[in-house]
């Protein structure tokens, strides 16, 4: 129950935060949340930060130079240099799986729906640089990890021991 609280009052937190300044800090909510779910996936402790925040970013900047490499190739959108692209980034997501940092793929895959959902989706208004979605995106990753991580230190405050997200 101390974790279903903590989890329930900052989501409504992070929700209102976001959504209240997304003109001025491009907080993504919806990336928040992915990025707090993968945290709870890698442990949901110290450890789960670094096990979910460098493949998150990793997926952010592999889709970032996907769209910097179809601009710059085909100097615009092109559907076909984009598909090649994206299958090359995903080949390297797997075989980085072999790295510590980088061993859990599905976090790298979905940092990387994350940057594609919130490019093409305008998340972060029309128009915006790519580098510029990659930096929103990797914030807003952070932003939910980091939540993640308060979410379950808040029930140890109150029971003096560590509360498991099991």
């Amino acid at each position: 129950m101390p974790l279903a609280l903590s989890v329930g009052v900052l989501a409504g937190l992070l929700t209102y935060f976001a959504v209240a300044t997304s003109s001025a800090l491009h907080i993504v909510v919806w990336v928040s949340f992915i990025a707090w779910a993968v945290f709870f996936v890698a442990g949901a402790d110290k450890n789960g930060v670094l096990k979910s925040l460098v493949p998150l970013c990793g997926g952010t900047v592999w889709g970032c130079i996907c769209i910097l490499a179809m601009q710059g190739l085909a100097r615009g959108f092109s559907l076909p240099a984009l598909s090649v692209l994206v299958g090359l980034a995903a080949l390297v997501i797997v075989l980085m799986m072999k790295l510590p940092l980088f061993e859990l793929a599905p976090a790298q895959f979905l940092g990387f729906a994350a940057y594609f959902g919130s490019y093409f989706g305008n998340a972060v208004g029309p128009n915006q640089s790519p580098v510029f979605v990659a930096l929103c995106v990797a914030v807003s990753l952070a932003v939910g990890v980091l939540v993640g991580l308060v979410s379950v230190q808040i029930p140890n405050l109150f029971s003096g021991k560590e509360v498991s997200s099991q």
